[in-house]
C-alpha cells in the first residue's frame, strides 16, 4: 500500500513537472513571436517613412522648375495647381486645401523660399488630419 501511494505521488509530481515544462516552452515561443512581430512593425514603419520621403523628394524635384534647390511661392502654387503632384501629395496624406498656410509652415527660417529639407520636414509634420495642420498653424502664429 505505501509503495502505491509513493508511486502515485511520484507520477503526479512528474506529470505536473512535465506540464510546467510545456507551459514554459509555449510561453517562450509566444514571447519570441511577439518580439519578432514588434521588430517587423518597426521595420515596416521605417520603410513607410523612407518611401514617403522618397515620394516627397520626387514632388520637390518636379516642382523646383528653376533647379535652385528651393521652392518659392510661385513654384509652390504651381505645384498645387498640378493635378498629378496634388494627387501624390494626397497619397502621403497631405491636405493641400490651404496652400499659403502650408508654404508658411514649411518655410521654417521665413526666408520666403522652402528648401528641400524644410519641404520634407514640413510635409512629414503636416501629414494626417486637418487637425494637425490647424495645430501647426497656431504654433506658427504664436512664434
Amino acid at each position: 500500500p505505501h509503495f502505491t501511494i509513493v508511486w502515485v505521488e511520484y507520477g503526479t509530481f512528474m506529470f505536473i513537472w512535465l506540464l510546467n515544462v510545456l507551459v514554459c516552452i509555449f510561453a517562450d515561443g509566444a514571447m519570441m513571436s511577439i518580439q519578432a512581430k514588434g521588430d517587423q512593425m518597426l521595420r515596416d514603419e521605417l520603410e513607410t517613412i523612407e518611401a514617403t520621403i522618397s515620394r516627397i523628394t520626387q514632388i520637390f524635384m518636379a516642382s523646383d522648375t528653376n533647379c535652385s534647390g528651393y521652392l518659392d511661392l510661385r513654384e509652390f502654387e504651381a505645384m498645387l495647381n498640378n493635378p498629378q503632384l496634388v494627387a501624390q501629395l494626397k497619397m502621403i496624406q497631405l491636405d493641400t486645401s490651404q496652400a499659403l498656410t502650408i508654404f508658411r509652415l514649411c518655410d521654417r527660417d521665413r526666408s520666403g523660399t522652402v528648401s528641400h529639407d524644410e519641404f520634407i520636414g514640413g510635409c512629414l509634420r503636416l501629414r494626417g488630419s486637418a487637425r494637425s495642420t490647424d495645430m501647426l498653424t497656431l504654433l506658427y502664429q504664436s512664434e
